[in-house]
């Protein structure tokens, strides 16, 4: 989990790092992505597929449980409209909830909603926090090289100290959590998306990251696994891509909404001949994902590909398909969740060190306009249509909601 982008240097990099020895001696520790947690395209596409019209995807709650109360009442809301919804966790629910009656709370509120609508695939934190004999007894995050090594050992100790709460919880959440997928898949609109924790090819694979994405590569990735979009999260950085398919025939640009520097203009794709997929990664919904801002956020794929939510903050629309994916705030109580997070984690311990700015201050470094770019050529043109809170702008398929934020 990067907690400040400062520790960060954008650099091209493998997602699987081999032969690195940290400051504790242990080679890899954290670094590498242990062999079991592969799955593949083939798998994916083999997925079975559960048709809904709203979906919620809350990658990365971290155990925040004033985040899973924002997260609880949003489904509400959405069910109140009269659609079919279901959440997804898809991974690293817990993560700062390392005492055993926290780490109880969050996987038994998630557990005992399956009957409402309430999926829940593995992340590497539960991955390695139920423990078992697969377990690597680091955080099984994969971090690749530009992510700084203190980042990394804090993250390995945070899990290794979730594992011993989890070892002493009185409920069966670890038994629960044995029987959870990898992976997900969902009909939405004529679209097929498949939700990941890290990437196509593995539990913690970062190929779908924003430092590394290539579009050639994730193309070929949405073909094999049969997807148009994939709902990803791990790298706990929010972006949003649309991808034009190598191998599709020409179909209608996506509508991509965003936020950037200047509000009152728009980008232009100009004529784009290709079907379109994407990819859309929520980053936390536990923690802020933005500099200077305190809200997380949770991916939501819907079949009213026309209009955006309200308080949609980036995402982007494939009329083709007839689906959109916006992320939206999960606008928790954050008095709350800094008071609990400070009698789990006070001044001085390994997840106050490393996230206790981020919770307070946002990803530095990382703005609303850094989430969802411009599909080039980049011509600006002026447009006066406001919606949800910035204004909007239309040209051969392709529209751009810019915030002034």
């Amino acid at each position: 989990r990067a907690g400040d982008r400062t520790a960060m240097t954008w650099a091209r990099a493998s997602s699987y790092r081999v032969g690195r020895r940290l400051l504790s001696g242990r080679v890899d520790a954290g670094r590498t992505c242990p062999p079991h947690y592969g799955y593949g395209t083939a798998r994916l596409a083999a997925c079975p597929t559960t048709p809904v019209d709203t979906l919620l995807c809350v990658g990365g709650l971290y155990g925040n449980i004033e985040a899973l109360d924002a997260v609880e009442a949003r489904m509400e809301a959405e069910m109140r409209c009269g659609s079919t919804v279901r959440v997804v966790f898809n991974g690293d629910f817990n993560f700062f909830n390392a005492t055993p009656e926290a780490w109880d709370e969050v996987n038994a509120r998630i557990a005992t909603r399956a009957a409402d609508g309430w999926d829940a695939t593995l992340g590497n934190v539960e991955m390695e926090a139920a423990g078992g004999e697969l377990s690597t007894g680091d955080c099984g995050c994969a971090y690749p090289e530009y992510v700084d090594d203190g980042v990394v050992a804090r993250s390995n100790a945070i899990v290794r100290r979730l594992a011993g709460a989890a070892a002493r919880a009185p409920t069966r959440a670890r038994e629960w959590l044995g029987s959870l997928p990898m992976f997900a898949a969902y009909s939405i609109g004529g679209a097929r998306v498949v939700v990941v924790h890290g990437d196509p090819l593995a539990l913690a694979g970062w190929g779908l990251a924003v430092e590394q994405l290539d579009e050639e590569r994730v193309s070929r990735w949405l073909d094999r696994a049969e997807a148009d979009i994939f709902a990803c999260t791990h790298t706990c950085t929010a972006h949003a891509r649309a991808i034009p398919r190598l191998t599709a025939s020409a179909g209608p640009a996506p509508t991509l909404l965003g936020a950037a520097v200047g509000a009152g203009h728009h980008h232009d794709s100009g004529a784009l001949g290709a079907r379109w997929g994407a990819v859309i990664n929520n980053g936390a919904a536990g923690m802020p994902n933005f500099e200077g801002e305190r809200a997380g956020l949770m991916t939501r794929i819907s079949a009213d590909w026309t209009n955006a939510p309200a308080d949609a903050v980036f995402g982007l629309a494939l009329p083709e398909l007839g689906v959109r994916a916006d992320c939206v705030p999960v606008a928790y109580d954050h008095e709350r969740w800094r008071m609990r997070f400070e009698r789990w984690w006070p001044a001085g311990t390994v997840a106050h060190v490393g996230y206790a700015d981020r919770i307070d201050h946002g990803l530095r470094g990382w703005r609303r306009c850094d989430a969802a770019p411009p599909i080039p050529p980049e011509p600006l043109r002026q447009s006066d249509n406001a919606c949800s809170g910035g204004i909007l702008a239309a040209a051969n398929g392709l529209t751009t909601v810019r915030s002034p934020r």
